[in-house]
């Protein structure tokens, strides 16, 4: 009985680191978009309105930031990650602030959005992403 239960625990820790890399890149819900190297896009632009929003499952206290980006060719909304996460780099975004964005080109119910991996303002760059997409707040202490 004893080894039936320890192999069921190996079992299942085994499927749940396997699945974890995957779920690092996709936010919980069943239409989030992954981020996706080979749609890697820069974008240099003018912020026009910076969104506090709800998680994908309506959780205020996982609220994220989204900015929209005006540049030369289009106006994009930027998933950039968890608010906390951006107050803990110290990024103040505003409205009329230039920005540069490297992130994923994705959809999001089948309007064009990009899903920031890093934005710089001025001087200031922060990695929200590393360069496989994986989000940096979900590594945990040490990012």
């Amino acid at each position: 009985m004893p080894s039936i239960f320890v192999t069921t625990v190996f079992v299942i820790a085994g499927a749940i680191a396997s699945a974890a890399p995957d779920m690092l890149q996709r936010p919980r819900g069943s239409g989030a978009p992954r981020y996706d190297t080979s749609t890697e896009v820069t974008l240099h632009g003018t912020v026009q309105t910076v969104k506090q929003v709800d998680d994908d499952m309506g959780r205020r206290n996982v609220a994220g930031t989204h900015l929209i980006v005006k540049t030369d060719q289009e106006t994009v909304e930027v998933h950039l990650g968890p608010t906390t996460f951006l107050t803990g780099q110290k990024l103040t975004l505003s409205a009329g602030d230039a920005v540069v964005i490297i992130g994923s080109r994705v959809k999001v119910s089948g309007a064009d959005a990009v899903i920031a991996r890093e934005i710089r303002k001025g001087t200031q760059t922060v990695t929200l992403r590393d360069e496989r997409g994986i989000p940096k707040w979900s590594r945990g202490p040490g990012r």
